[in-house]
C-alpha cells in the first residue's frame, strides 16, 4: 500500500499534507484507528512522559495513551518511543509489547535537571513483534547538542535532529514510512523527508502544528540516497 493510498484510507483531511509527509491535527487515538495493519515502518515518538509538570503531562493521561499506542504498534513493525529515566520500567510494562532493545543518545554538554541531579543523556526504547529487528546502529551514541539548542526551540521538550535522524537512518530505508502520534514541533518528519522517508505525523496542539508545517514546507529532501 503506498503513502497516498493509506492516507486516502485515514480519510480525513491532514492539516499539512505535501508528497512525503502528512500532519494530522488531532488526538492520536481518533486516527490511530484508521491506519491499515503492516503499513508503518516505523513508530517513532517522544509521549508525554507522565511528570506532571503541564496539563498534557498528567501522569494518568500518559498511561493511558501508552497503552493505546501498545496496542497499535502490535499490528505494525517496530517502535521506539523516548522515555524519561524514571519511568524506563514502567514505560515497558504500560506498552505490553516485547522490549527489544534500549537507545542512548549522550551529550556531554546537557545540563538538564533531572530527579536527583543533571541528565546528560536521553533513553529510547526499542519495541518489535517481529522475530528480528537486527540493524547496524550502536546501543550508544555521543550527540554534541546541548541545553541552549533547546532553549531555543518553540517547544519545551524537542528531541535534537541528529538524535532523530541517527534513528531513522539505521532503523529504516528510503521510502519506508514512519509515524509519530506525538509530533510536537515535528522533527520526526521535517527529518524523515530529509532522508527521504514518507511520514505521517499527529499533534493535538495546533500552534504546534503550524510549527511543524512550517519546517517541513521549507524541507528539502537528500538527493543521492
Amino acid at each position: 500500500m503506498t503513502f497516498s493510498e493509506i492516507i486516502e484510507r485515514i480519510n480525513i483531511n491532514p492539516y499539512y499534507k505535501d508528497e512525503w509527509c502528512a500532519i494530522y491535527h488531532a488526538d492520536c487515538r481518533d486516527i490511530l484507528p484508521l491506519i491499515p495493519e503492516k503499513s508503518i515502518d516505523l513508530v517513532l515518538t517522544d509521549p508525554p512522559y507522565g511528570v506532571d509538570k503541564t496539563e498534557w503531562d498528567l501522569k494518568d493521561n500518559w498511561t493511558n495513551l501508552l497503552a493505546y499506542l501498545g496496542k497499535f504498534v502490535r499490528t505494525q513493525r517496530l517502535a521506539i518511543v523516548f522515555s524519561s529515566t524514571r519511568y524506563i520500567g514502567e514505560t515497558i510494562k504500560v506498552m505490553g509489547l516485547p522490549y527489544r532493545w534500549q537507545f542512548i543518545a549522550y551529550s556531554p554538554n546537557n545540563m538538564i535537571p533531572a530527579d536527583i541531579g543533571f541528565a546528560k543523556y536521553t533513553s529510547a526504547l526499542i519495541f518489535s513483534n517481529l522475530n528480528s529487528i537486527f540493524c547496524n546502529a550502536q546501543d550508544l551514541r555521543e550527540f554534541m547538542t546541548g541545553t541552549r539548542e533547546l532553549k531555543n526551540s518553540e517547544h519545551p521538550t524537542p528531541k535534537p535532529i541528529p538524535i532523530i535522524s541517527y534513528l531513522i537512518e539505521h532503523f529504516t530505508q528510503p521510502d519506508f514510512l514512519i509515524l509519530d502520534p506525538f509530533l510536537g514541533s515535528g522533527t520526526t518528519c521535517y527529518c524523515a523527508k530529509k532522508l527521504n522517508r514518507y511520514s505521517i505525523g499527529i499533534e493535538i496542539e495546533e500552534k504546534y502544528c503550524e510549527i511543524a508545517t512550517k519546517r517541513c514546507s521549507q524541507t528539502v529532501m537528500r538527493l543521492g540516497i
